[in-house]
């Protein structure tokens, strides 16, 4: 009797796993079916928002934007863009600086098994073209908030600079609808350039105590960043010129800072460069000196610190790196500084001239360069965004369509590997 039970559940297991096995072939799908998690996303985003934009919701779509709108894509088998709208800045009229977010939901693909898991954020969700600001679950989808670079755009020029009739040297101008609220003024006396001032924020300047000699004297005036980090998005505006004014003789300032340009005020002794033990000072013709920041004499830019101390070597600020020589004056273009070479940005009418490049490829003269981090000029095999290439040691030109060594480079300077 034992051993008939026996068989017969032996029979019974057979059958089962009979079942199973039908079942495993026929639904291979069912059987092994099971979610995965979307590790990491990359959402490209493209921004043609410019100053005097007015935002409606419908200004984001899908793919390459037209002017006037923002577009988010992502190339992905795994999940989809649902849907993607602003949700700061809708209804107003943008200004240069303006950083606009969107908010961009993300779906799993109807017919993957792939879903969102876990916590997302910055480091697995990547944007291309913006920032990353936050990333959340709703239900099975994937809620994320990029911002968009700044609004960039030119800033209007000044209108009516003019010399203000009551007082002598007194420029003056009105404000243009696009500003920052500051300006940068520069004084000329018979074409050459006496005094300049880079930052501004009323909408007049007395020039008196810089006119020592007689002669015919103009200003020009644009409007600037009102930061050094508006710098990246905020360009100067075109110079508005004033008209001429004749300075006789009889007239000129004594260089004693007479103020509001009257010719009542009282001696401040010498001006200009003043040494004292190996230090140098600049003094003003009211007696006080440069201190924090940055001065332009005799057509050359010189740093002083808060003591009035004129520096020299590299010196940091927040709109970049500079060095300055022996004697003070700010160095511009290629230089080779302990035994490295540099490239420090040598467009005067650039709001960061002379301020180091670095992480950065460079084209001079037809040439392309690399500049570090550090702001050395790569010299040798040097990894630049992803790829090799190199940058012959001697002139740190980038090779281009010729074998280095057994290893080919393309026309583009990548080195091509098999």
């Amino acid at each position: 009797m034992g051993k008939f039970i026996m068989k017969k559940k032996g029979r019974g297991i057979c059958a089962v796993l009979s079942v199973l096995f039908f079942l495993l072939l026929v639904f291979p799908m069912v059987a092994f079916a099971s979610t995965k998690t979307i590790s990491g996303v990359t959402i490209r985003v493209q921004n043609k928002l410019e100053a005097g934009d007015t935002l409606s919701s419908s200004d984001v779509v899908y793919g390459d934007p037209s002017d006037g709108e923002a577009g988010v894509s992502i190339s992905s088998d795994r999940c989809f863009i649902s849907d993607a709208k602003f949700v700061t800045g809708v209804n107003k009229t943008l200004k240069i600086g303006d950083e606009i977010k969107i908010r961009v939901r993300l779906e799993p693909m109807d017919d993957s098994s792939y879903v969102f898991k876990g916590t997302y954020s910055s480091s697995n969700v990547k944007i291309s073209g913006g920032e990353f600001v936050s990333a959340s679950k709703s239900g099975g989808d994937l809620l994320v908030t990029v911002k968009l670079k700044a609004i960039k755009g030119t800033y209007d020029p000044p209108q009516d600079a003019e010399w203000k009739d009551s007082t002598i040297g007194r420029a003056k101008w009105t404000a243009p609808d696009y500003s920052s609220g500051h300006y940068e003024v520069v004084l000329r006396r018979n074409g050459t350039e006496v005094c300049r001032k880079t930052d501004v924020s009323a909408l007049s300047y007395n020039f008196y105590p810089y006119m020592t000699k007689a002669g015919t004297y103009t200003f020009r005036v644009r409007t600037v960043s009102r930061t050094s980090s508006g710098t990246t998005y905020g360009k100067a505006s075109e110079w508005t010129e004033s008209d001429e004014y004749y300075l006789d003789a009889k007239h000129v300032s004594d260089g004693s800072g007479q103020g509001d340009g009257s010719t009542d005020g009282t001696s401040a002794g010498s001006a200009g460069w003043e040494k004292s033990g190996s230090i140098w000072y600049y003094k003003y013709p009211d007696g006080s000196y440069k201190k924090n920041g940055w001065e332009v004499v005799d057509g050359k830019w010189y740093m002083f610190d808060s003591t009035g101390k004129m520096m020299t070597g590299w010196q940091t600020t927040s709109s970049g790196t500079y060095f300055l020589s022996d004697s003070g004056s700010m160095l511009t273009g290629w230089q080779n500084l302990s035994n490295s070479w540099y490239y420090l940005d040598p467009n005067p009418d650039s709001p960061t001239q002379g301020a180091m490049q670095k992480n950065t490829k460079l084209t001079v003269d037809g040439n392309t360069y690399y500049l570090m981090d550090k702001g050395q000029m790569a010299s040798g095999w040097t990894k630049v965004d992803g790829h090799w290439s190199y940058f012959d040691p001697g002139t740190g030109i980038m090779q281009k369509n010729k074998t280095i060594n057994t290893f080919y480079v393309d026309g583009n300077g990548i080195w091509q590997q098999n």
